[in-house]
């Protein structure tokens, strides 16, 4: 048997928490869906250490992920990021091909709201080795 093997791309993961509900949430998601051409969801439940309060957060989340070699989707992953804080997320976990960023609101932004958001330089974890 003959096998072929075509490029659809680069893999995404966004984790979203579940008590993130709203029409702005669904309809970014549905947007990425149409683009992606299909996306699986994984509720998992996680545990994070808050930069807020230093405690312990347990929160039941949803995992997106799909693979797509359309770029526009990163614009859609943004939108989704500023959305999310917007709601009052404290950052925004997303991987690209493996490679995770924690998204969070530029702290030098003078701004109060999130509309004109400007996020740092992608942060990555120092403790994780890079290759």
């Amino acid at each position: 048997m003959l096998l072929t093997q075509d490029d659809i791309g680069h893999e995404y993961k966004i984790w979203i928490p579940c008590v993130a509900d709203s029409d702005s949430v669904d309809d970014l998601v549905q947007q990425l869906v149409a683009i992606a051409g299909g996306m699986t969801a994984q509720a998992v439940q996680g545990i994070w250490i808050s930069d807020e309060t230093g405690e312990a957060i347990q929160e039941d989340t949803h995992i997106l992920s799909f693979i797509t070699n359309k770029p526009q989707v990163l614009v859609l992953l943004r939108q989704l990021a500023v959305v999310l804080l917007e709601e009052g997320q404290e950052a925004v976990l997303m991987t690209t091909d493996g490679r995770g960023f924690l998204l969070r609101p530029d702290e030098s932004e003078t701004e109060t709201n999130f509309t004109g958001i400007k996020f740092n330089i992608l942060q990555e974890d120092d403790n994780v080795s890079k290759n």
